[in-house]
């Protein structure tokens, strides 16, 4: 079967937050690579390509994408432009809103919603497809049959280490275009899934059913040496939970793979709890760490169950600034902030020299103890608005003020980076326009 899947395209109205990266469609890349006996295409909209054209040139028999909250209406937007082409193309929807609100993904243009990992069932329901057999042997998904919908019973997760290497052939025009602000050309890699932690703001701990799970080192090295990009970016979602599993990685890592620089995420309770292992990681190649700051604030770490301190954020940061790791932070900005709470937040992150920002607006995602906790203050039922970067319910400040304050972290915050040589507009100033404009 030819079998056609889809990234969808950047939100116009934020697209500027691209210039903060565009990674790989790793989900896409792993989905593909369980079906190796069927003729596959990945179409990244993020980057190139229209829907209708691929669907002339390659009359796939069946189109799927992969959705998070934000990009939903697009997904749908996509199956039902696929159904126009032709109607006997069988529509399948992914990924962590289809998985955790999978109701609002049951509409006509969908034939299939495919709930967590899509590597452990997808193939089956493409066999299925084919040999016009029955799905309701098929764990995890959801299937229309005329007009009513039935949902299976979720499936038991596989360990990481029997899902197929991503098959990284099907992006390869576009891997030029993937990068995370500066570092590029760049290759995203797992070696985990899933968080042990309970964060009010996240649902990545209910989208993996509570478990967190990882690769064998020598899993994980085998992949990457295939691979010629000398960046790696390590997407897990926990990295460092285990510390013993990265130290054994490190040391595979450095014998393996030598000459490469590395991203990954880490909690900073985890920096503090082991600062030597983030030292040998920095002497294996180690040049940037993500940490999920979110505030400085105990009494707002407290309300997000982040289960860490204002002090343990301070002191993962200086650890990782004596041992030469760049931070990248992510910052959390509530709607109740009042213009005093942005000048302190942008004065802390210029006093603790955290060297690249990222600023966003505290969202109840759906799945998330904070949407059920906040979904009766909800004033908009479009998850377009579910970005990270509008304000989903009503905030203390005037609307275009608030805008105003989360743009300006921005410019304080990226105010001295090197300007385009060419004159060009700065990326921060231009993602900062494109926020404001939100507010008008």
């Amino acid at each position: 079967m030819r079998v056609l899947l889809v990234q969808p395209p950047l939100d116009p109205t934020t697209s500027q937050l691209s210039t903060l990266g565009i990674p790989e469609p790793l989900g896409l890349e792993y989905v593909a690579a369980t079906i190796p006996e069927h003729e596959v295409r990945i179409l990244d909209l993020r980057v190139s390509g229209s829907l209708e054209a691929e669907i002339s040139s390659f009359s796939p028999d069946i189109v799927g994408v992969s959705s998070m909250t934000a990009n939903l209406p697009r997904s749908l937007e996509l199956l039902r432009r696929a159904k126009s082409c032709d109607s006997g193309i069988f529509t399948v929807i992914g990924g962590h809103h289809p998985t955790l609100l999978p109701a609002d993904c049951q509409v006509e243009d969908v034939d299939f919603i495919v709930r967590g990992d899509g590597e452990q069932c997808f193939g089956q329901l493409v066999r299925a497809i084919e040999s016009r057999g029955s799905f309701e042997s098929i764990p995890g998904i959801c299937y229309r049959s005329g007009s009513e919908w039935h949902t299976n019973d979720p499936k038991s997760t596989l360990p990481l280490d029997k899902y197929p290497v991503p098959n990284r052939k099907l992006t390869e025009k576009n891997r030029s275009a993937y990068f995370r602000v500066s570092l590029g050309p760049i290759i995203s890699a797992l070696t985990s899934k899933g968080c042990s932690r309970r964060c009010h703001f996240c649902a990545i701990w209910r989208f993996y059913q509570g478990k967190y799970r990882k690769r064998r080192a020598e899993s994980v090295v085998a992949e990457l040496s295939e691979q010629p990009e000398m960046t790696i970016d390590f997407v897990d979602d926990d990295a460092f939970a285990n510390l013993n599993h990265m130290e054994n990685l490190r040391k595979v890592v450095s014998r393996e793979l030598p000459g490469r620089t590395f991203r990954f995420y880490a909690r900073a309770d985890a920096i503090v709890r082991d600062p030597g292992l983030f030292e040998r990681w920095a002497n294996a190649g180690m040049k940037y760490v993500l940490i999920g700051l979110e505030s400085f604030k105990n009494e707002e770490l407290r309300d997000m169950n982040k289960s860490l301190t204002a002090a343990q954020n301070i002191q993962a940061l200086s650890i990782l600034k004596g041992i030469g790791i760049g931070v990248i932070g992510f910052l959390i900005v509530r709607p109740d902030f009042l213009v005093d709470d942005f000048k302190y937040l942008a004065d802390t992150v210029e006093k603790l020299e955290i060297l690249q920002p990222v600023y966003g607006t505290l969202t109840p995602f759906p799945g998330t103890t904070l949407f059920n906790n906040m979904k009766n203050k909800l004033i908009t039922d479009n998850w377009e608005h579910f970005d990270g970067i509008h304000a989903v319910v009503e905030t203390a400040l005037p609307r275009n003020e608030y805008y105003h304050q989360l743009a300006n972290l921005y410019r304080r915050s990226y105010s001295g980076y090197p300007k385009p040589t060419d004159g060009s507009v700065p990326w921060f100033e231009k993602l900062a326009e494109a926020i404001e404009n939100i507010g008008d």
